[in-house]
């Protein structure tokens, strides 16, 4: 079941990317017209009855009789039959044929009046079918530009190929994105142990602070509130190189032992 699903989204992708090179090929001013219809119509090119001698093999009067019961039943249907489609290749944008049939359906003869009142408007014809249900000589009508199976192989392999040439890129990209995550995956060891660092460190500013009032009270408020910056002031000073270095020693890959020490040497117990 998933490999059928891959196979379907694979298609379509193709199909997609076939229809936007007949587009890139079609005038980017034409009008876009009557699509559904079309479509919709040319769903049903199977109840064509098969004509002999085309140079797909010789049928029966049984196998033509099959066709000829095929079309009865799905003209009931649809209330149409086959040779109600060929007027709307004069108004449609895009044909897509995928039917049964054992010979070519869409011929030159077939369509050529009505691409004849085109104007000159482009016409993309996409023919999914084995055997191929489009004539050749379909393509050489003026401003019809016609694909067949094989012309979708050869997009979906143009394309393979430019996804291939990306795989390094891609692969770049995501080595670089990984060191980059393990990069700041490092620095977070290094965040909670400088927390309780700079914590510690801001508990002894505080107390020794506290004692030198206790000694000095003869200090007005304003000495008070400067002496308290000033003690600020030299403890961030006091931590900012050690903090930066560990943050890059982190980010290197370098932190751990640098971690280590700084808990030993003021005995932290994070981590422990």
């Amino acid at each position: 079941m998933k490999t059928r699903l891959m196979l379907l989204l694979a298609a379509v992708a193709t199909l997609g990317l076939v229809v936007a090179a007949c587009n890139t090929n079609m005038n980017e001013n034409t009008n876009a017209n009557a699509r559904a219809p079309a479509n919709a119509n040319m769903a049903t090119p199977r109840v064509e009855a098969p004509t002999p001698a085309t140079g797909r093999g010789q049928y029966s009067e049984e196998q033509a009789r099959e066709e000829r019961e095929k079309a009865k039943a799905n003209k009931e249907t649809i209330g149409q039959s086959l040779d109600d489609a060929w007027e709307h290749f004069a108004v449609a944008d895009i044909v897509i044929a995928s039917t049964a049939a054992p010979h070519a359906v869409v011929t030159w003869a077939r369509i050529a009046p009505a691409v004849a009142r085109r104007g000159g408007r482009p016409l993309c014809v996409l023919d999914l079918a084995v055997p191929r249900d489009v004539e050749p000589a379909v393509g050489q009508l003026e401003n019809v530009f016609l694909y067949d199976l094989d012309d979708l192989q050869a997009v979906a392999g143009q394309a393979s190929a430019e996804r291939r040439a990306e795989i390094p890129r891609a692969e770049q990209i995501v080595d670089e994105e990984v060191e980059h995550f393990w990069a700041w995956h490092d620095t977070l060891a290094v965040v909670p142990v400088l927390k309780e660092f700079r914590g510690r460190m801001e508990a002894v500013r505080t107390a020794e602070l506290e004692r030198v009032f206790k000694q000095l009270q003869h200090l007005s408020p304003e000495d008070r509130d400067r002496l308290e910056r000033f003690s600020e002031s030299l403890l961030n000073k006091f931590l900012h190189e050690p903090t930066l270095a560990l943050k890059r020693e982190a980010e290197a890959g370098d932190g751990y032992l640098l971690v280590e020490a700084l808990r030993k040497l003021f005995h932290l117990e994070h981590g422990e």
